[in-house]
Protein backbone atom coordinates (compact mmCIF):
# COMPACT_ATOMS: atom_id res chain seq x y z
CA UNK A 1 0.00 0.00 0.00
CA UNK A 2 2.27 2.41 1.00
CA UNK A 3 5.98 1.29 -1.43
CA UNK A 4 7.09 3.48 -3.70
CA UNK A 5 4.49 6.30 -2.26
CA UNK A 6 5.75 9.51 -1.39
CA UNK A 7 6.01 10.98 2.41
CA UNK A 8 2.60 12.76 2.64
CA UNK A 9 1.04 10.38 0.60
CA UNK A 10 1.89 7.55 2.83
CA UNK A 11 0.38 10.02 5.71
CA UNK A 12 -2.92 10.23 4.04
CA UNK A 13 -2.84 6.21 3.67
CA UNK A 14 -2.03 5.75 7.22
CA UNK A 15 -5.13 7.82 7.86
CA UNK A 16 -6.88 6.32 5.66
CA UNK A 17 -6.39 2.53 7.02
CA UNK A 18 -7.39 4.00 10.80
CA UNK A 19 -10.28 4.93 9.69
CA UNK A 20 -10.83 1.42 8.22
CA UNK A 21 -9.54 -0.05 11.74
CA UNK A 22 -11.73 1.69 13.24
CA UNK A 23 -15.22 1.46 11.24
CA UNK A 24 -16.45 -0.89 12.57
CA UNK A 25 -14.08 -3.32 12.18
CA UNK A 26 -11.96 -2.90 14.78
CA UNK A 27 -12.37 -1.18 18.05
CA UNK A 28 -9.50 1.06 19.14
CA UNK A 29 -9.02 2.41 22.56
CA UNK A 30 -7.90 5.46 23.75
CA UNK A 31 -4.84 4.47 25.28
CA UNK A 32 -4.09 1.76 22.31
CA UNK A 33 -4.23 5.06 19.79
CA UNK A 34 -0.54 6.38 21.04
CA UNK A 35 1.05 3.50 20.50
CA UNK A 36 -0.66 3.21 16.45
CA UNK A 37 0.90 6.99 16.20
CA UNK A 38 4.29 5.98 17.98
CA UNK A 39 4.82 3.19 15.61
CA UNK A 40 3.25 4.91 12.30
CA UNK A 41 5.40 7.89 13.04
CA UNK A 42 8.88 6.06 13.14
CA UNK A 43 8.16 3.64 10.26
CA UNK A 44 7.12 6.74 8.28
CA UNK A 45 9.92 8.90 8.96
CA UNK A 46 12.70 6.01 8.35
CA UNK A 47 11.42 6.16 5.30
CA UNK A 48 11.92 2.21 4.65
CA UNK A 49 10.60 0.56 1.69
CA UNK A 50 7.49 -1.58 2.46
CA UNK A 51 8.99 -1.83 6.30
CA UNK A 52 6.00 0.16 7.76
CA UNK A 53 2.74 -1.74 5.82
CA UNK A 54 4.83 -4.96 6.91
CA UNK A 55 5.06 -4.02 10.20
CA UNK A 56 1.27 -2.59 10.60
CA UNK A 57 -0.31 -5.30 8.52
CA UNK A 58 1.34 -8.36 10.73
CA UNK A 59 2.82 -8.10 13.78
CA UNK A 60 1.41 -4.83 15.16
CA UNK A 61 -2.60 -5.22 13.68
CA UNK A 62 -2.29 -8.34 15.86
CA UNK A 63 -1.05 -6.38 18.95
CA UNK A 64 -3.58 -3.94 18.18
CA UNK A 65 -6.62 -6.72 18.63
CA UNK A 66 -5.54 -7.86 21.87
CA UNK A 67 -5.04 -4.68 23.09
CA UNK A 68 -8.10 -3.15 22.38
CA UNK A 69 -9.42 -6.56 23.72
CA UNK A 70 -13.23 -6.49 21.80
CA UNK A 71 -11.18 -7.60 18.46
CA UNK A 72 -12.80 -8.05 15.24
CA UNK A 73 -16.20 -7.48 14.64
CA UNK A 74 -18.55 -10.45 14.33
CA UNK A 75 -21.24 -9.25 11.71
CA UNK A 76 -23.02 -12.87 11.60
CA UNK A 77 -25.80 -13.60 9.64
CA UNK A 78 -28.17 -15.04 13.04
CA UNK A 79 -27.18 -11.51 15.07
CA UNK A 80 -30.64 -10.44 15.72
CA UNK A 81 -31.03 -6.54 14.84
CA UNK A 82 -30.79 -5.31 18.53
CA UNK A 83 -27.38 -6.28 18.49
CA UNK A 84 -26.71 -5.03 14.81
CA UNK A 85 -27.95 -1.86 16.17
CA UNK A 86 -25.48 -1.91 19.08
CA UNK A 87 -22.55 -2.72 17.16
CA UNK A 88 -23.36 0.35 14.66
CA UNK A 89 -23.55 2.80 17.40
CA UNK A 90 -20.21 1.44 18.99
CA UNK A 91 -18.51 1.50 15.44
CA UNK A 92 -20.13 5.31 15.73
CA UNK A 93 -18.77 6.45 18.73
CA UNK A 94 -15.27 4.65 17.99
CA UNK A 95 -15.32 6.71 15.20
CA UNK A 96 -15.77 10.12 16.56
CA UNK A 97 -13.69 9.30 19.42
CA UNK A 98 -10.72 8.90 16.81
CA UNK A 99 -11.51 11.73 14.90
CA UNK A 100 -11.59 14.09 18.34
CA UNK A 101 -8.05 12.67 19.25
CA UNK A 102 -6.62 13.22 16.21
CA UNK A 103 -8.02 16.89 16.02
CA UNK A 104 -6.74 17.56 19.46
CA UNK A 105 -3.52 16.01 18.44
CA UNK A 106 -3.81 18.55 15.02
CA UNK A 107 -4.43 21.65 16.88
CA UNK A 108 -1.74 20.62 19.61
CA UNK A 109 0.81 20.62 16.83
CA UNK A 110 4.27 22.42 17.57
CA UNK A 111 5.16 23.51 14.22
CA UNK A 112 3.61 24.37 10.71
CA UNK A 113 5.34 21.23 9.50
CA UNK A 114 4.11 18.75 12.08
CA UNK A 115 0.68 20.67 11.34
CA UNK A 116 0.61 19.43 7.81
CA UNK A 117 1.62 15.85 8.54
CA UNK A 118 -1.00 15.66 11.29
CA UNK A 119 -3.53 17.55 9.01
CA UNK A 120 -2.50 14.61 6.32
CA UNK A 121 -3.90 12.00 9.07
CA UNK A 122 -7.08 13.80 9.37
CA UNK A 123 -7.67 13.87 6.00
CA UNK A 124 -6.75 10.47 5.61
CA UNK A 125 -9.05 9.27 8.46
CA UNK A 126 -11.72 11.59 6.80
CA UNK A 127 -11.56 9.92 3.12
CA UNK A 128 -11.89 6.35 4.81
CA UNK A 129 -15.02 7.15 6.77
CA UNK A 130 -16.32 9.29 3.60
CA UNK A 131 -16.72 12.20 4.99
CA UNK A 132 -15.11 14.20 1.75
CA UNK A 133 -16.90 17.80 2.77
CA UNK A 134 -14.50 17.55 6.18
CA UNK A 135 -11.19 16.56 3.98
CA UNK A 136 -11.87 19.00 1.49
CA UNK A 137 -12.16 21.77 3.72
CA UNK A 138 -9.02 21.05 5.27
CA UNK A 139 -6.76 20.88 2.37
CA UNK A 140 -8.54 24.24 1.21
CA UNK A 141 -8.04 25.87 4.36
CA UNK A 142 -4.17 25.22 4.61
CA UNK A 143 -4.42 26.07 0.80
CA UNK A 144 -5.30 29.50 2.08
CA UNK A 145 -3.27 29.89 5.07
CA UNK A 146 -0.04 28.27 3.85
CA UNK A 147 3.31 29.59 2.61
CA UNK A 148 4.93 26.56 1.68
CA UNK A 149 4.71 25.84 -1.91
CA UNK A 150 5.58 21.69 -1.90
CA UNK A 151 3.11 21.73 1.06
CA UNK A 152 0.38 23.58 -1.03
CA UNK A 153 1.24 21.66 -4.44
CA UNK A 154 0.84 18.31 -2.30
CA UNK A 155 -2.40 19.58 -0.92
CA UNK A 156 -3.81 20.75 -4.46
CA UNK A 157 -3.05 16.49 -5.17
CA UNK A 158 -5.06 15.80 -2.94
CA UNK A 159 -8.50 17.56 -3.60
CA UNK A 160 -7.42 16.53 -6.96
CA UNK A 161 -7.27 12.64 -6.13
CA UNK A 162 -10.34 13.28 -4.25
CA UNK A 163 -12.18 14.89 -7.57
CA UNK A 164 -11.12 11.61 -9.47
CA UNK A 165 -12.07 9.25 -7.94
CA UNK A 166 -15.86 11.38 -7.64
CA UNK A 167 -15.30 11.28 -11.85
CA UNK A 168 -15.12 14.88 -11.18
CA UNK A 169 -12.29 14.96 -14.41
CA UNK A 170 -12.32 18.93 -14.99
CA UNK A 171 -12.16 20.17 -11.14
CA UNK A 172 -9.16 17.22 -10.81
CA UNK A 173 -7.45 18.84 -13.93
CA UNK A 174 -7.49 22.08 -12.68
CA UNK A 175 -6.06 20.89 -9.05
CA UNK A 176 -3.41 18.72 -10.65
CA UNK A 177 -2.56 21.70 -12.78
CA UNK A 178 -2.82 24.19 -9.91
CA UNK A 179 -0.50 21.77 -8.09
CA UNK A 180 2.67 21.44 -10.73
CA UNK A 181 2.15 25.29 -10.91
CA UNK A 182 3.61 25.49 -7.47
CA UNK A 183 6.97 23.50 -8.94
CA UNK A 184 7.07 20.71 -6.72
CA UNK A 185 10.71 19.60 -6.12
CA UNK A 186 9.90 16.13 -5.11
CA UNK A 187 10.67 13.58 -7.91
CA UNK A 188 7.79 11.25 -7.02
CA UNK A 189 5.11 13.98 -6.61
CA UNK A 190 6.17 15.74 -9.96
CA UNK A 191 6.02 12.13 -11.40
CA UNK A 192 2.53 11.62 -10.06
CA UNK A 193 1.38 15.18 -11.04
CA UNK A 194 2.15 14.80 -15.19
CA UNK A 195 0.66 11.27 -14.97
CA UNK A 196 -2.58 12.18 -13.11
CA UNK A 197 -3.17 15.36 -15.63
CA UNK A 198 -2.53 12.83 -18.63
CA UNK A 199 -4.79 10.56 -17.32
CA UNK A 200 -7.68 12.95 -16.95
CA UNK A 201 -7.09 14.86 -20.53
CA UNK A 202 -7.14 11.05 -21.85
CA UNK A 203 -10.54 10.69 -20.00
CA UNK A 204 -11.75 13.91 -21.35
CA UNK A 205 -10.70 12.65 -24.99
CA UNK A 206 -8.03 15.20 -25.33
CA UNK A 207 -5.33 12.84 -26.14
CA UNK A 208 -2.60 15.14 -28.29
CA UNK A 209 -2.47 17.03 -24.57
CA UNK A 210 -2.35 13.92 -22.54
CA UNK A 211 0.82 12.59 -24.77
CA UNK A 212 2.69 15.39 -23.78
CA UNK A 213 2.02 15.40 -20.02
CA UNK A 214 2.73 11.30 -20.09
CA UNK A 215 5.55 11.19 -21.93
CA UNK A 216 7.14 14.52 -19.33
CA UNK A 217 6.09 11.82 -16.51
CA UNK A 218 7.85 8.94 -17.95
CA UNK A 219 11.04 11.30 -18.67
CA UNK A 220 10.94 11.87 -14.56
CA UNK A 221 10.77 8.27 -13.55
CA UNK A 222 11.10 5.29 -16.29
CA UNK A 223 10.42 2.66 -14.14
CA UNK A 224 6.89 3.15 -13.28
CA UNK A 225 4.00 1.22 -15.55
CA UNK A 226 1.44 3.71 -15.12
CA UNK A 227 3.28 6.40 -17.18
CA UNK A 228 3.43 4.25 -20.58
CA UNK A 229 0.25 2.69 -19.95
CA UNK A 230 -1.61 6.04 -20.02
CA UNK A 231 0.63 6.82 -22.52
CA UNK A 232 -0.74 3.97 -24.69
CA UNK A 233 -3.91 5.25 -24.55
CA UNK A 234 -3.32 8.76 -25.47
CA UNK A 235 -1.65 7.34 -28.43
CA UNK A 236 -4.55 5.06 -29.26
CA UNK A 237 -6.41 7.70 -28.67
CA UNK A 238 -4.55 9.89 -31.88
CA UNK A 239 -5.06 6.49 -34.13
CA UNK A 240 -0.98 5.43 -33.50
CA UNK A 241 -1.93 2.27 -33.06
CA UNK A 242 1.74 0.46 -33.37
CA UNK A 243 2.96 3.22 -31.10
CA UNK A 244 0.38 2.39 -28.62
CA UNK A 245 1.65 -1.53 -28.42
CA UNK A 246 4.38 -0.38 -27.59
CA UNK A 247 3.85 2.01 -24.91
CA UNK A 248 1.70 -0.94 -23.16
CA UNK A 249 4.11 -3.71 -23.43
CA UNK A 250 6.87 -1.32 -21.78
CA UNK A 251 4.19 -0.73 -19.10
CA UNK A 252 3.26 -4.81 -19.06
CA UNK A 253 7.42 -4.97 -18.67
CA UNK A 254 7.62 -2.56 -16.04
CA UNK A 255 4.71 -4.26 -13.97
CA UNK A 256 3.79 -7.26 -15.05
CA UNK A 257 1.37 -7.43 -12.30
CA UNK A 258 -0.64 -4.78 -13.95
CA UNK A 259 -3.38 -6.24 -15.45
CA UNK A 260 -4.93 -3.12 -16.54
CA UNK A 261 -2.30 -2.40 -18.72
CA UNK A 262 -2.50 -6.40 -20.35
CA UNK A 263 -6.17 -5.75 -21.22
CA UNK A 264 -5.75 -2.74 -22.75
CA UNK A 265 -3.64 -4.02 -24.81
CA UNK A 266 -5.33 -7.36 -25.51
CA UNK A 267 -8.20 -4.97 -26.56
CA UNK A 268 -5.93 -3.35 -28.79
CA UNK A 269 -4.71 -6.44 -30.49
CA UNK A 270 -8.54 -7.66 -31.04
CA UNK A 271 -9.36 -4.56 -32.93
CA UNK A 272 -6.53 -4.09 -34.78
CA UNK A 273 -5.18 -8.21 -35.18
CA UNK A 274 -2.65 -7.37 -38.14
CA UNK A 275 -0.42 -6.02 -34.99
CA UNK A 276 -0.06 -9.99 -34.29
CA UNK A 277 2.10 -9.89 -37.60
CA UNK A 278 3.69 -6.25 -36.91
CA UNK A 279 4.02 -6.57 -33.78
CA UNK A 280 5.03 -9.87 -32.38
CA UNK A 281 6.48 -8.59 -29.14
CA UNK A 282 2.76 -7.13 -28.26
CA UNK A 283 1.73 -10.82 -28.13
CA UNK A 284 4.65 -11.90 -26.32
CA UNK A 285 4.20 -9.29 -23.85
CA UNK A 286 0.93 -10.81 -23.03
CA UNK A 287 2.77 -14.00 -22.32
CA UNK A 288 5.05 -12.34 -19.38
CA UNK A 289 3.81 -14.15 -15.94
CA UNK A 290 2.60 -11.65 -14.40
CA UNK A 291 3.99 -12.23 -11.03
CA UNK A 292 4.68 -8.29 -9.15
CA UNK A 293 8.12 -7.21 -8.94
CA UNK A 294 8.95 -6.34 -4.95
CA UNK A 295 11.89 -4.16 -6.41
CA UNK A 296 9.04 -2.12 -8.52
CA UNK A 297 7.21 0.86 -7.38
CA UNK A 298 3.17 0.86 -7.47
CA UNK A 299 1.80 2.56 -9.09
Amino acid sequence: MLHGKSFEQQNIEIGKLLAHLNGGKLNLHRAVLPFFFLVVRVGTITQQTGWIECLIFSGFLRFIVRAAGTGVALWSTDMNPTDKKTAVLAASEESQDTEAILLERLKSSSNSNEYFRWMLFVVGFYRGINNIDAATDLLEGFIKAGNDAEQTAHCYLALGQIATDEQRLEDALNCFTLALEHAPKRKKVAYVLHNNIGFCLNSLERYGEGETYCRKAIEIDWTRASGYRNLGISLQGQGNSHAAAWALVEAVRADPADERARTILQKLITLKPTLIIDCPWAAEALMLESTPNPDLPLN
